[in-house]
């Protein structure tokens, strides 16, 4: 599929605002892209609300360890739109991929987390910001 074929698959799944839609976005050869702008379409997805595959997509955010993604990551753990049976399991999932990304950012970040008056979430961050040392293999982009 050419850059342009992908482009304009993106486009279509994104004017769709169509929950069975967005799951061809993980069916999308990126081949062509850079790791930066396949974040970038995942991000412009990831704010729109027609879908269920928030998840997913943060999941795939933790796998690219993209430190573009840091802030989006840090919001949507507070994110009270969501009902609380979506909402803790997501919010865990972005602690995750903060903690993966490694970067001086990122943990700054799980430490205001840590510290942000919502016990679930400062549980999960206190326990990413723990075991951090351990963690360090996982966390690619940090700079040793």
């Amino acid at each position: 599929m050419s850059k342009q074929e992908v482009i304009n698959s993106f486009k279509y799944i994104m004017k769709s605002e169509n929950e069975e839609k967005a799951w061809a976005f993980f069916d999308l050869d990126f081949t062509h892209f850079s790791e930066d702008e396949q974040v970038l379409m995942g991000m412009d997805l990831f704010e729109q609300n027609g879908h269920k595959v928030h998840e997913s997509l943060v999941s795939w955010f933790q796998q690219k360890k993209n430190p573009l993604t840091t802030d989006l990551l840090y919001k949507t753990a507070f994110r009270e739109d969501l009902d609380i049976f979506d909402y803790k399991p997501l919010a865990r999932k972005c602690v995750w991929a903060l903690a993966d990304i490694g970067t001086d950012k990122a943990k700054d970040y799980l430490i205001k987390m840590s510290k942000s008056g919502d016990k679930v979430i400062e549980s999960f961050a206190q326990k990413r910001l723990d075991n951090w040392e351990n963690e360090l293999p996982r966390k690619l982009r940090l700079k040793l």
